[in-house]
């Protein structure tokens, strides 16, 4: 069984980013299971978008008053407990 690799300009078609977001992502080690070869990234198929830190569902999985439940890699599901 071989894994079949996307270039970050592949990837960023399927995610609705730029390219160079993309190769961001990927020094960051926020893409998982990314390498390099080279002056290249390669992304493993159906890998998904990490989430942005800049959203409301980023700042939920942060908080403290909030259940958080992976499904996998970065998808994940948020109960926030809004108990007053």
């Amino acid at each position: 069984m071989s894994i079949d690799w996307l270039t970050p300009q592949e990837v960023g078609v399927v995610w609705g980013i730029k390219t160079r977001r993309v190769q961001f992502l990927c020094v960051k080690g926020r893409v998982p299971n990314a390498i390099r070869k080279g002056r290249m990234w390669l992304i493993p198929e159906g890998t998904l978008k990490p989430i942005d830190g800049r959203t409301k569902a980023a700042k939920a999985i942060n908080s403290t008053d909030s259940n958080v439940k992976c499904t996998r890699h970065f998808q994940c599901e948020v109960e926030i407990n809004n108990e007053e």
